[in-house]
């Protein structure tokens, strides 16, 4: 078997429950992305002074600044084609228009801090699942279409494979870029440790959780250093994500791991890219135990009148109190989820670590 029978086994190997997980997301991702609009007033950006910005492609077209009431309305048409879409109403269509207004609302925060792009949420996801995705064939308005093939085949789990494809080549681009192109992890021992504690510091001043162990690791550089390359090891072995469930699961669950810890003890935080990692959850699984206790209940199916009186309820009244809300007047923020996601993953690694010992 040459490379590229092997590359195409790999995409096109069953999925468990594939048709059924894609429907599920559907709906956890537009919940999410609804969660990250309401963290960003986009209002706040209007009279940005231009010289301070990235020259983004996108600004060849559009002028950087054009006014409040431009940024409410985008948000206003993004939010309402989000709720179209977790409903399930015209998925092919309210896919490729959040991929367009989310571009170009994105593009305007990237614009002043380009690292904080949220390219997983905005961009990769949408266009997979626009281009050859189908997560809109079950749990939704869309009646769902026979497939003699089953709900395994490969198609139905097809985008969330491209979609890994390019986080496993972003991770292990990184150490690439930190070591050798004009990077100095290798170089600086004390990288490591000097950002620890500067973040510490940071976060002490801006009323957040210190981190604990930089005190300590001021003390002891080599335990620095060795994170270091500890972090270099883990981010360019993250190919093996691509080999096997296992492998998969366990790579998904320490990348969400060094989320976490980036985001409480260093004030790092790529919280946009969560989403994606809930591309290989289990929903169904996790669905089936309350489906079966709420069997034989009266379930009203959702229809197009529920989808366009939610879309307009929740968009209409967006800047009158539902962005506050939908973030739970601010307690939900961009660093409180990783209290509960780190321990979740320290578990999962556990777990994966001892079933792949055991069946070596």
């Amino acid at each position: 078997m040459n490379l590229l029978q092997r590359i195409d086994t790999w995409f096109t190997a069953p999925e468990p429950n594939a048709a059924q997980n894609m429907g599920v997301f559907r709906i956890v991702y537009t919940l999410f992305y609804l969660w990250q609009l309401s963290l960003l007033d986009l209002r706040k950006i209007a009279g940005f002074p231009e010289h301070n910005v990235y020259e983004l492609v996108i600004f060849h077209v559009l002028p950087f600044d054009l006014g409040v009431r431009f940024f409410m309305t985008l948000d206003v048409m993004l939010v309402a084609s989000l709720v179209l879409l977790g409903f399930g109403w015209r998925v092919k269509a309210m896919t490729w228009a959040v991929l367009a207004l989310g571009v170009v609302r994105e593009a305007y925060p990237a614009a002043i801090h380009v690292e904080s792009a949220n390219v997983f949420l905005v961009f990769y996801i949408p266009l997979f699942m626009g281009l050859f995705g189908r997560w809109g064939e079950r749990y939704s308005i869309e009646p769902a279409r026979p497939d003699a093939r089953g709900d395994d085949h490969w198609t139905h789990f097809l985008g969330a494979r491209a979609c890994l494809v390019v986080l496993a080549a972003l991770f292990v681009s990184s150490p690439l870029y930190k070591s050798f192109l004009g990077g100095t992890w290798l170089s600086e021992p004390h990288l490591l440790t000097n950002l620890a504690l500067l973040r510490s510091l940071q976060a002490e001043s801006l009323g957040l959780i210190s981190n604990p162990l930089a005190p300590w690791l001021a003390a002891n550089p080599g335990a620095g250093y060795a994170a270091q390359l500890f972090v270099l090891v883990f981010e360019g072995s993250f190919f093996l994500v691509l080999f096997g469930p296992r492998l998969r699961a366990l790579y998904l669950a320490a990348a969400l791991f060094f989320h976490a810890l980036n985001a409480l003890f260093l004030v790092v935080t790529f919280t946009g890219v969560l989403v994606v990692y809930a591309l290989f959850v289990d929903w169904e699984t996790l669905r089936q135990p309350i489906a079966r206790k709420l069997r034989g209940r009266t379930r009203p199916r959702p229809n197009a009148a529920v989808a366009f009186g939610s879309a307009f309820v929740i968009a209409g009244t967006w800047y009158t109190g539902m962005r506050d809300a939908w973030n739970v007047w601010g307690f939900l923020n961009w660093q409180n989820p990783f209290f509960v996601i780190g321990p979740l993953a320290a578990a999962v690694i556990a777990l994966q670590v001892v079933r792949i010992m055991r069946r070596a």
